[in-house]
């Protein structure tokens, strides 16, 4: 995948590569978020200092340049607060033009609408600059308000996979995890595109920053 440097939609939210740079922002957001995360998230169960937390922005920019997967900060165009992390990596070893998107909203931004417009970024960052034709999220049965971004974006429910997720330690259950390790599956494919409400208006205010 070919990397870009940033993404803006709108003059509302800039998404660009995680990194170290960021590292303090980020790492704020993922402690007050927390109790929040350790529901879904099983990295959230690993605890973590700045230091630390910078080695796995450093990481996660590596990976991006190398174009395995390509993860983004998101902040306010405008004021430049921290809203969100999002992913978009590879969706099939099969297929090279298959792609999944990830998200997580800072708790202090939720109900704005953030994780809408961030899986709209990632989507169409997929069908218009990498060619995509299928797009998926997965997402834990009890996950509802990841489930009203996937629907509010358009996706299609493909199905229920059974035993997808993993299996949660005894601590991880006694800090909020999930005891659900099914998950629906929800996709976009490219003939879905032009019914697609949202998105031709969408992609026309969304800028792709590239590197050189």
């Amino acid at each position: 995948m070919k990397t870009p440097r940033k993404v803006i939609y709108d003059n509302q939210i800039e998404l660009r590569l995680m990194s170290a740079k960021d590292g303090p922002a980020i790492y704020q957001g993922v402690c007050e978020s927390l109790p929040e995360l350790k529901r879904f998230m099983k990295w959230s169960h690993f605890e973590s200092d700045l230091n630390q937390a910078c080695s796995i922005y450093a990481e996660f920019e590596a990976k991006s340049l190398r174009g395995e997967e390509i993860t983004f900060a998101g902040f306010d165009a405008n004021t430049g607060e921290f809203l969100l992390c999002c992913t978009l990596f590879p969706g099939s070893r099969l297929n090279p033009l298959a792609f999944e998107i990830g998200y997580w909203v800072s708790s202090t931004k939720t109900g704005r609408g953030i994780g809408t417009l961030a899986a709209k970024m990632l989507t169409a960052l997929a069908f218009s600059e990498y060619q995509a034709n299928r797009v998926s999220v997965v997402c834990n049965l009890e996950n509802l308000q990841s489930l009203k971004v996937i629907e509010k974006a358009g996706f299609q429910l493909e199905g229920t996979l059974r035993n997808y997720l993993p299996q949660p330690t005894s601590e991880m259950l006694a800090s909020g995890y999930s005891s659900v390790t099914d998950a629906h599956v929800f996709s976009l494919v490219l003939e879905d595109i032009p019914s697609l409400a949202w998105f031709r208006e969408f992609n026309k205010k969304m800028s792709v920053m590239r590197f050189g």
